[in-house]
């Protein structure tokens, strides 16, 4: 099924050469899209009944699957978002907007509290040591 659609996409003189890879595209994106449930649902489903099968004690085995099933509208929807381009597109705009200030918040708030002392955590001792492994100098306050 899966060659027949690529090969009727090849002999498919209708269509632009433009629209037909974007059709090449939306079906690598919607095949790699079915394979999540194969992998996130059937595959630990399949081993936990293997197990109780074989008479294995799988509490922790039949535990670590279903922990891997509940993954499942996560991980699809995070195949959706990076496999179809205008989500995609969408997304990188978005984390643009957020990331800069969420990372100069995490880096700089850790140095500015330690430079007025109001804190001396090992924690915050450890971070403030990361961020001047990482950070120019000039941008550290010490």
């Amino acid at each position: 099924m899966i060659y027949h659609t690529f090969a009727s996409l090849r002999e498919q003189t209708a269509l632009s050469e433009k629209m037909r890879e974007y059709h090449r595209m939306m079906t690598k994106a919607l095949l790699f899209q079915s394979g999540i449930p194969i992998l996130i649902v059937i595959v630990p489903v399949t081993i936990s009944n293997c197990a109780y099968v074989i008479n294995v004690d799988g509490i922790l085995i039949t535990s670590f699957c279903v922990t891997i099933v509940s993954t499942h509208s996560f991980m699809q929807s995070v195949a959706v978002l990076t496999t179809t381009p205008i989500y995609r597109k969408k997304l990188m705009l978005t984390l643009q907007c957020i990331v800069p200030p969420v990372v100069f918040v995490l880096t700089m708030l850790p140095i500015q509290l330690e430079y007025l002392e109001l804190i001396r955590h090992p924690i915050i001792e450890a971070i403030i040591n990361i961020v001047r492994a990482f950070c120019p100098i000039d941008l550290v306050i010490t």
